[in-house]
C-alpha cells in the first residue's frame, strides 16, 4: 500500500493536490482524472500592442524617459489606463532587462548628414594635401587642428530608462563664453 506522503516527493506536487486527484478518481473515474482542465493563472493586464510599444520605447537610444513613473504616464496617455506601477515595473525588468543609465552626450545641433559627408570627404582632402607638398623639400608633414578655448556650464546628463545593452544618446546644450 502506497501512502500519500510517499507520493508527494515523487510527483513533486502538494499533498492537497494528491488528495484532490484521489477524490476525483474515486468519484468520477480515470477518464475524468485524465481530462485536462486549465485552472488558475493570472490574466495578462498589459495588452500586446502596449507590450510592443514599451519594447520599442526601451530599445530607442534617443529616449527621454527618465523613470518608470514617466513611462507609466506615457502608457496611460497613449495606450491603456488600467496598468499599475508594479505591473509595469515587473514587466520592464523581467522582459526587457530595463535599467536607468546615464546617456552619452550629443550636441543638440549635431547634424548627422554633415558628419557623414565630412567622414567621406576627409581621406580625399588628406590625399590632396599630401600630393600638393613638394616631396623634394619634405619627406613628411604634420597636420594640426585648433579649437577655441571655451569655458562654461556643462549641462548635467540625466539617467534614462532603456533596455539593457542599449547605449542611450542624450542631447545637451553647452553654455559657454569665448575668451
Amino acid at each position: 500500500m502506497t501512502y500519500t506522503k510517499d507520493l508527494v516527493p515523487w510527483l513533486k506536487v502538494c499533498r492537497r493536490t494528491v488528495y484532490s486527484w484521489m477524490s476525483i478518481y474515486a468519484q468520477y473515474g480515470l477518464k475524468e482524472l485524465l481530462a485536462s482542465k486549465k485552472r488558475g493563472g493570472n490574466t495578462p493586464v498589459i495588452e500586446e500592442r502596449t507590450k510592443v510599444a514599451i519594447a520599442e520605447k526601451l530599445a530607442d537610444p534617443l529616449t527621454t524617459m527618465t523613470s518608470y513613473v514617466e513611462l507609466l504616464d506615457w502608457v496611460h496617455r497613449e495606450y491603456q489606463s488600467n496598468v499599475k506601477y508594479t505591473t509595469l515595473h515587473k514587466h520592464c525588468r523581467e522582459h526587457h532587462n530595463s535599467v536607468l543609465i546615464v546617456s552619452r552626450k550629443s550636441h543638440h545641433k549635431k547634424d548627422k548628414q554633415a558628419t557623414k559627408k565630412f567622414k567621406e570627404e576627409l581621406p580625399d582632402k588628406l590625399r590632396k594635401i599630401k600630393t600638393e607638398i613638394d616631396e623634394t623639400k619634405f619627406d613628411s608633414f604634420n597636420l594640426y587642428f585648433q579649437d577655441e578655448s571655451r569655458f562654461g556650464l556643462m549641462t548635467k546628463q540625466k539617467r534614462v530608462l532603456v533596455s539593457k545593452g542599449v547605449k542611450p544618446i542624450g542631447k545637451y546644450q553647452h553654455s559657454y563664453q569665448s575668451f
